[in-house]
């Protein structure tokens, strides 16, 4: 399909496991993963994506996912960052996603910060950056303690719960080991 003159090609097969043949993907779909902010208030070392200065043009995102929802499925659309949760125009884009298709499922990848401030904004999911079980441990590799600590995680309505997913990079000296992400997973 042509996208701003560019020719975008969609994958035809599904990725196989252990030598199984691909089958054919029969409706063409895309997920999106839209950076909607660069700033951050953490300092994660490993983070690719600090001070990259670029800026989330809100008009080219819903023209771009109007135009998508009209050629072909739009399954997922995550917001990342930078910290997602810090920008103006997430409140505004998620509404804007879940009124050009309900039924494009949302996610928002956060590090938490401020995270209770938008519960109330039709996101299906929230992929919470939690790389350690350990509050103090977790605070240290964001580099900052305004992340929610797991006694307010447990504070969160029982709807709220059911929509956060942990998503945890394995850090050496960390989480690093089997037997790590045994605990991680434990707690």
């Amino acid at each position: 399909m042509m996208l701003f003159g560019k020719e975008v090609n969609l994958r035809q097969e599904y990725c196989a496991l252990n030598g199984a043949k691909p089958a054919p993907v029969l409706t063409p779909y895309v997920n999106l993963y839209v950076r909607i902010e660069d700033a951050c208030q953490a300092t994660c070392k490993f983070c690719a994506y600090k001070n990259m200065g670029s800026k989330f043009d809100f008009y080219k995102f819903y023209y771009i996912v109007e135009k998508l929802n009209k050629q072909l499925s739009i399954r997922k659309i995550s917001f990342t960052g930078g910290e997602p949760t810090m920008s103006a125009m997430l409140r505004h884009s998620v509404k804007a996603v879940k009124e050009i298709n309900k039924d494009i499922f949302t996610v928002v990848n956060t590090n938490g910060f401020k995270m209770e401030e938008h519960f109330d904004l039709p996101v299906d999911s929230w992929a919470l950056s939690r790389h350690h079980f350990i509050d103090s441990n977790n605070q240290f590799i964001l580099d900052t303690d305004q992340v929610p600590v797991r006694e307010e995680l447990e504070k969160y309505k029982p709807s709220i719960k059911k929509k956060i997913h942990l998503s945890c990079n394995l850090i050496k000296g960390s989480i690093d080991s089997h037997a790590q992400v045994m605990h991680y997973l434990e707690h």
